[in-house]
């Protein structure tokens, strides 16, 4: 599954990865299926991961495509896949809602952290004293 997942970021088509991998298309389409499901709504792929970065430095479509080596139609697809899933208007919107999303991340974990250091520093002290 993960060799099908890997190249449909690739950009390849299904019936172009059931020849890759001698395996029947219906079976390609179900891996994708599966993989998509497995994913929650708001996780990105690799590959989309990289579009999202490049999209911040402001890089246009063709740049992007150029320096992951896919097509503009991929990159399109990437984009398009991530303002649904994030329920984003446009792509500006969508950069906005992952930082935003970054930024709540983030502050979670450093609550976590924060939780953790006075349970160690309360530990610490009923060893002391």
């Amino acid at each position: 599954m993960r060799q099908v997942v890997h190249l449909t970021e690739e950009g390849l088509s299904g019936e172009a990865i059931a020849r890759e991998l001698g395996i029947a298309v219906g079976t390609v389409y179900a891996y994708r299926d599966r993989a998509r499901n497995e994913m929650t709504s708001r996780e990105m792929s690799d590959r989309e991961a990289e579009v999202v970065a490049l999209m911040r430095e402001g890089l246009s479509k063709a740049e992007i495509a150029a320096k992951l080596r896919i097509s503009d139609r991929t990159v399109d697809s990437h984009r398009y896949n991530l303002i649904r899933r994030f329920g984003a208007t446009n792509s500006f919107h969508l950069i906005a809602i992952i930082d935003d999303k970054t930024i709540e991340a983030l502050r979670g974990e450093i609550a976590d952290l924060q939780r953790q250091l006075g349970q160690l520093h309360a530990e610490a002290e009923a060893e002391a004293g």
